[in-house]
């Protein structure tokens, strides 16, 4: 070796040229956007990024730490988005999957759980897809022979758990009460459906669940809610019931929408009222024992008037962000244009991103 040479320029060849090394000093340290890019480098490093092994090891990495969260848009011209509060950015997200027609169900932790068609109106197959090493694979075909029909999917996958993922597949045909429901359990580590479960029929549509602390939840914020714990494997004592939770009636002229978010390890129902006079927003949160909903935050929405393009436009929610600190936690709100935070601790609201001029998220 050249000792003339900079002691940075040899160790730098020094940790390219040893894979433990780039892995563990460099890779593993990157957002999947930039990992994109690096896989052009060379073969080489092409094939040690998308390496099952360095997959795992990144997801594990990067999800264990309460990372912030990061939203996709989809657009009219039904383009992807990809948006990050922290960095208040918002750019483009190409999704390289066989089917055509894709509808993202779920995101969790780097996973995304797809409905997926061939056509507009062809036959439903689910796919676990990795955004950023544009691995999938798809698990389930919606009208296999002798199988009911799907009422719900549900993705869970908690890298700071395990690195392998669990599906949880709800048959019970297409009406509510199905003769004889069944939960089916896919494991990511073995590659199989491990077993199948019976339970009491219920009056209760299995679309949109969420996972939290090892359980499944069906939330229905005017009606009732039940939730699967994975944990038990006795049967008619799976799905178990949630308190109800009361929430204000809607008053003249006001339009109310509910939604059922989690972050962070809590599951909250938010409730917004938007009118000509009063803008509000409640949110509640679910116990950590699942024995009741209590009021967690109440929003006085009238001021967001003064970040919005034009005063009465209107206003959607996008998310909920649970910080570790109370402090940090906040919500996210869209409008023609904009996306807005609202932080909880001190009632500011704040334009992330201003996006109307950009004419590529509205181009067909």
């Amino acid at each position: 070796m050249d000792p003339k040479r900079p002691h940075s320029r040899r160790s730098a060849e020094i940790i390219a040229g040893n894979d433990d090394l780039l892995t563990e000093l460099i890779l593993l340290h990157l957002p999947a956007t930039s990992l994109l890019r690096f896989k052009s480098v060379s073969k080489h490093w092409q094939t040690l990024i998308s390496a099952p092994s360095f997959v795992r090891q990144h997801t594990t990495h990067r999800g264990g730490g309460n990372s912030p969260p990061s939203f996709i848009f989809r657009s009219n011209s039904h383009k992807f988005f990809y948006f990050n509060p922290a960095t208040k950015s918002l750019r483009r997200q190409k999704f390289y999957h066989r089917y055509r027609h894709t509808r993202i169900l779920q995101s969790t932790n780097g996973l995304m759980l797809l409905e997926c068609r061939k056509s507009k109106y062809g036959q439903k197959h689910y796919a676990v897809y990795n955004p950023t090493t544009r691995w999938s694979r798809t698990l389930i075909d919606a009208k296999r022979k002798n199988k009911a029909a799907i009422s719900g999917v549900c993705l869970v996958f908690d890298p700071s758990r395990s690195p392998h993922y669990k599906i949880v597949c709800v048959r019970s045909g297409k009406n509510w009460e199905y003769s004889n429901p069944t939960i089916d359990i896919y494991d990511s580590q073995s590659g199989t459906w491990n077993y199948r479960l019976h339970f009491t029929p219920i009056k209760i549509k299995f679309s949109s669940g969420i996972y939290r602390n090892d359980c499944i939840y069906w939330i229905r914020p005017t009606s009732r809610s039940y939730y699967y714990n994975l944990q038990t494997e006795v049967e008619d004592k799976m799905i178990n019931n949630l308190p109800r939770i009361k929430t204000p009636w809607r008053r003249n002229g006001e339009t109310n929408k509910n939604y059922v978010m989690e972050s962070n390890g809590h599951a909250h129902i938010l409730c917004t009222y938007m009118g000509p006079e009063f803008k509000s927003m409640f949110v509640y949160e679910l116990s950590e024992d699942n024995s009741g909903w209590y009021d967690k935050y109440r929003v006085d929405l009238g001021p967001i008037s003064s970040v919005l393009a034009e005063k009465n436009d209107p206003v959607e929610l996008v998310g909920i962000v649970r910080g570790e600190r109370e402090g940090d936690s906040s919500v996210l709100l869209h409008s023609p244009g904009r996306i807005i935070r609202y932080t909880f601790s001190d009632g500011s609201f704040e334009v992330l991103v201003d996006f109307r001029n950009r004419s590529e998220i509205y181009k067909e």
